[in-house]
């Protein structure tokens, strides 16, 4: 049997749980309920650009050798092409563009702020100059078993000089959108006065050793491409398709341009 005394101190206590529950509760749902489409964008936006980082280490591997570089694709490419892994990275892809048109739209009265118009502009250009490289490598690979890895892309972009510099200008966009949309989230935060020249740094040093490890693979695979053993073993159909396999994936690039544009 319980005294009185016991039994107030045990109603006590169990007041106090209900009142430790009912607040967690209620944050739960006005954690939920907070969640718009900048939140979803900025979620989005969080994985575009931890690919883009994994992407440019990989390409930064290029300053050691083209060894480096396969070594470095193999993971990062388990790692990214992992279903679960794959299925966020393409919804992310999906809601980050779909957001940022609906961002477009909902802009009609254009009463931007300084770098708004910049960001956004610099994140609709994205897909439209980086199609040719993804439809060309990924859908590729899909449909005709293509094995385009870094000899194959090198070859062929640091054969054409306007490729050079369009692969060149979409690395340092989307970089830049993504350092912009990160200034925007991180700037109210407390520790970021302290932790804004790091930040810097970082945002510099990055692209800027990801784009000379592009120049310095494409130089070499163009120093190997003299070579006709190099040649047959990798540019050869099984790497890069018959002509008529190309003609379709250019069409299918052709058509999504259009597409997106319109």
């Amino acid at each position: 049997m319980f005294s009185p005394l016991e039994c107030l101190s045990s109603m006590a206590d169990n007041a106090t749980m209900d009142h430790m529950t009912t607040p967690s509760r209620e944050q739960l749902k006005t954690f939920w309920r907070g969640i718009g489409q900048r939140q979803v964008r900025l979620a989005c936006g969080l994985v575009l650009f931890t690919y883009l980082i994994s992407h440019f280490l990989n390409h930064a591997l290029g300053n050691i050798s083209l060894d480096a570089m396969a070594e470095g694709l193999y993971y990062h490419t388990r790692f990214w092409q992992f279903l679960p892994v794959a299925i966020v990275f393409y919804t992310a892809v999906l809601l980050h563009s779909g957001l940022g048109i609906w961002a477009l739209y909902q802009r009609r009265q254009f009463s931007w702020k300084a770098m708004e118009p910049l960001q956004l502009a610099l994140g609709l250009s994205i897909p439209l100059m980086v199609a040719s490289h993804i439809i060309g490598v990924r859908l590729g690979l899909t449909l005709y078993g293509h094995e385009k890895q870094y000899p194959q892309e090198l070859y062929f972009f640091w054969a054409n000089q306007i490729k050079t510099l369009q692969i060149s200008a979409v690395l340092t966009i989307a970089w830049v959108h993504g350092c912009i949309g990160l200034y925007f989230w991180l700037r109210m935060k407390s520790w970021f006065t302290l932790a804004a020249p790091w930040l810097l740094a970082a945002a510099v040093l990055v692209p800027t050793l990801a784009l000379l490890g592009f120049y310095q693979a494409g130089r070499a695979v163009i120093a190997l491409s003299n070579d006709a053993a190099w040649q047959a073993a990798n540019l050869s159909q099984r790497h890069v398709g018959t002509p008529a396999q190309g003609e379709m994936l250019e069409n299918i690039i052709e058509y999504f341009i259009i597409g997106y544009l319109g």
